[in-house]
């Protein structure tokens, strides 16, 4: 551990914090369980992202919080999503619902304008999964969670 180590610690003070100790392949100089964090971690795991040893565990932790943290209530029905993912779900819907309105009014459209509107579509949908991400997004998460170096 070093200053920068104890200022990112120090930054983290009062949010979830997850501890990953990288460079497991080198020999543990600092071990996860006794790092001193300003708030409870929700994780304490080593790692080297060189080999990949403790990935699997990390992805594993990593789902678990995602999980918690988008549970739905009993009975609710959009299956853990948050009010933004729901937002997206319309948003997918939207260009394949004006693709279908023109459909039943006789319009045909060019299938240049259907790929953009299913582009649109997957794009929504993208953003759910998390293999698209937008640049709000990441400064929000940023903002909620600490991440150091």
């Amino acid at each position: 551990m070093d200053p920068e180590d104890d200022e990112v610690l120090a930054a983290c003070e009062g949010k979830e914090t997850l501890i990953v100790v990288n460079k497991a392949d080198l020999g543990l100089k600092v071990n996860p369980g006794e790092v001193r964090a300003s708030a409870p971690a929700v994780g304490r795991i080593s790692i080297s992202a060189k080999t990949g040893l403790g990935i699997d565990k990390l992805t594993e932790i990593l789902r678990r919080i995602g999980e918690d943290k988008t549970r739905a209530p009993v009975g609710d029905h959009s299956a853990g999503l948050s009010h933004r993912g729901l937002l997206l779900v319309d948003a997918a819907r939207e260009p394949i619902d004006e693709l279908l309105r023109g459909l039943e009014a006789g319009e045909r459209p060019g299938p240049e304008i259907v790929s953009l509107e299913l582009r649109r579509s997957l794009e929504s949908l993208q953003e759910i999964t998390g293999e698209r991400v937008d640049e709000g997004v990441l400064d929000r998460i940023f903002e909620r969670f600490c991440v150091g170096k």
